[in-house]
């Protein structure tokens, strides 16, 4: 009964159980201000728990480019957004915009999947590597390589 009333009130209260993805430390502004200013690579992308193929040349990128601003490239467009850190590890994620043009259909659906799923993460870990963002069910991960 306790666990039942503990997921109530997450859910009520908006809060989030962290379940780390294991491969990194809970990211705070410290490790965040970092990683400013460095391109990373999109290397991993499960989008509602299916993995997706990412061809090498995915395009898929990600930069901090400032306190709580991101940009980068998702395939074929350009996007924008911001972020928050509310907590060590704990993300929400501004409305996002992007540039317009049109690509292969394979790049699009690339595209669409990835500007879909980062917005459903809440948690992000820093790694040796880069940056791993994933939601607190673990059916969406995104994670970047510098």
């Amino acid at each position: 009964m306790p666990l039942i009333a503990a997921a109530a009130i997450a859910t009520v209260t908006g809060c989030a159980i962290r379940k780390s993805s294991g491969s990194g430390s809970p990211a705070t502004a410290e490790s965040l201000a970092a990683v400013e200013n460095v391109d990373m690579n999109c290397v991993r992308l499960v989008a509602d728990g299916t993995v997706a193929a990412l061809p090498a040349d995915a395009g898929i990128t990600f930069r901090i480019t400032g306190p709580g601003k991101v940009a980068g490239r998702a395939a074929v467009n350009r996007y924008f957004g911001g972020y928050t850190l509310v907590g060590p590890g704990a993300v929400t994620w501004t409305p996002f915009g992007s540039t317009r043009m049109a690509g292969p259909p394979e790049r699009m659906i690339l595209e669409n999947q990835f500007l879909q799923t980062l917005p459903k993460t809440t948690q992000a870990d820093t790694t040796a590597d880069g940056l791993v963002f994933q939601s607190a069910d673990g059916r969406n991960v995104v994670e970047f390589h510098r």
